[in-house]
């Protein structure tokens, strides 16, 4: 009779938060593929304009103006958009991210003068740093909680990676014309589909607006508003933000004299660095590296071949990602590419005798492009899992600026370095890179898988590269 009444007494008080009725998560699936279309579209755009002719195109010291513009509309747009991500929401981002992308595609079905080629690169670059601050950002406080989470932030790195495959193969079976045409109207399917997105409940919270952040957190899991799991997740929310707020107002200057956003700012500097001079500027060319290698492959087939080891790198990723920690997967592609440049850099050296075997040298160069694709992306990951919602854009912002300008630098002086040095001292000189990132990823880099921000934060060590 008392374990009844006790039952009763307690009744609308859950004993086990395991027990919520935690919504479905087919819709917030959905909604992160949508968000995450653009990707699958720069990897289009990107890979069709790297096959055009650039003999007429100007160049800065060296590099064609297409990769420059680049680059530097990227460098430019990106503080801008992750400001108008802050003050007029998420999903207006993904929205100017799409029409963005149609305008640049627009521009390449009229006359293929450099003018128009430059520019439309430009934009695709404005695109570009909108997909990797604005989209990661959107899919983070939308998408799934728990062991799936990392699988939906991580999705785009797949989703790049089939644009550019997609692409590889209809340049082989398709006309120019039909390939300009068929991806505009994907691009504008895909802007149809932004009108699904739903604003991030993080969003709301920020604004003040905290029914509204139960409302649309409600339409994303299917559920009632009124939902125990969904006050729960809400007043979640509303406490990260109120603990950042707590510090007064969020300039960059405000969080970098917080000790833990400090260190925070500090793994998304050191991650971007081995990604950006890690040697994918080397192994992604694989053309150069072939004929470096007295290696002849058909083009059309060495791009499908690498696209598709790319792709499998990305699906095991994907695979990997739900079980296991983001930094661990790191480690092991950055030490896979750190093995196989090596080995490239001792095929390439000249003198070796005997000349390593052609299927040795391809093998070399497939592991380095399925590595690339089991890592590439992980980085933004990391960071958007670590960092607290209100300073998210801006930190993502800075990373991306940074990331940009080290890219800049890099690409143009990297003719000057291999000139100087040769191919194979640069594999060594990158395997080096990629096995220093290894290390600090696997020691260094705190676990974010089943962690919210707070969490992470607590346990952030201070063991800085630099003392600051």
């Amino acid at each position: 009779m008392v374990l009844t009444i006790s039952q009763s007494v307690n009744s609308n008080v859950p004993a086990d938060p395991v027990k919520f009725e935690n919504g479905r998560v087919w819709w917030q699936w959905t909604l992160c593929i949508i968000a995450y279309l653009p990707f699958l579209t720069n990897g289009l755009q990107a890979t069709h304009l790297c096959s055009l002719p650039l003999d007429r195109i100007p160049r800065l010291l060296g590099v064609p103006w297409t990769a420059s513009a680049h680059v530097l509309a990227g460098l430019l747009a990106a503080p801008v958009l992750c400001w108008a991500a802050d003050r007029f929401g998420r999903r207006v981002g993904a929205w100017f991210v799409c029409a963005v992308q149609a305008i640049s595609w627009i521009l390449l079905l009229s006359k293929p003068i450099p003018e128009v080629l430059i520019a439309s690169n430009a934009l695709t670059g404005v695109a570009s740093a909108g997909i990797f601050t604005v989209l990661p950002i959107y899919v983070r406080e939308t998408g799934s909680d728990g062991a799936t989470r990392p699988v939906t932030l991580s999705l785009f790195m797949m989703m790049m990676i089939l644009g550019q495959l997609v692409m590889n193969i209809m340049r082989v079976v398709m006309e120019k014309a039909v390939i300009e045409y068929a991806v505009m109207g994907f691009v504008v399917l895909q802007f149809l589909l932004m009108f699904f997105l739903v604003e991030t409940p993080s969003f709301c919270v920020m604004r003040g607006s905290v029914e509204a952040a139960k409302i649309n957190l409600g339409k994303l899991k299917c559920l009632s508003q009124d939902a125990v799991i969904i006050d729960k997740e809400v007043h979640l929310l509303q406490e990260e933000s109120e603990r950042a707020k707590a510090f007064g107002t969020l300039s960059f200057r405000r969080i970098l004299q917080n000790a833990i956003w400090r260190d925070a700012t500090k793994i998304g500097l050191v991650l971007q660095t081995i990604a950006v001079l890690g040697g994918r500027h080397l192994y992604l060319n694989h053309r150069r590296l072939l004929e470096a290698s007295g290696v002849e492959v058909d083009e059309g087939a060495s791009d499908l071949t690498v696209s598709a080891a790319m792709l499998a790198g990305s699906a095991a990723c994907l695979a990997l990602i739900g079980f296991w920690e983001p930094k661990y997967i790191l480690t092991l592609s950055l030490a896979t590419t750190a093995l196989s440049l090596g080995v490239s850099g001792v095929f390439l050296q000249e003198g070796l005798s005997p000349a390593a075997p052609p299927p040795l040298q391809l093998g070399a160069m497939l592991a380095v492009a399925a590595a690339h694709g089991l890592g590439w992306g992980l980085p933004w990951v990391v960071v958007c899992e670590m960092v607290n919602l209100e300073i998210r854009a801006t930190l993502i912002g800075f990373l991306y600026v940074y990331a940009a300008i080290l890219h800049f630098a890099h690409v143009h002086t990297f003719q000057d370095i291999e000139d100087y040095v040769g191919v194979y001292s640069l594999c060594y000189i990158f395997a080096l890179a990629n096995i220093l990132g290894g290390v600090y990823a696997l020691f260094l880099v705190p676990e974010t898988r089943r962690q919210t921000p707070r969490m992470i934060e607590r346990k952030l060590k201070r063991r800085p590269i630099l003392k600051l």
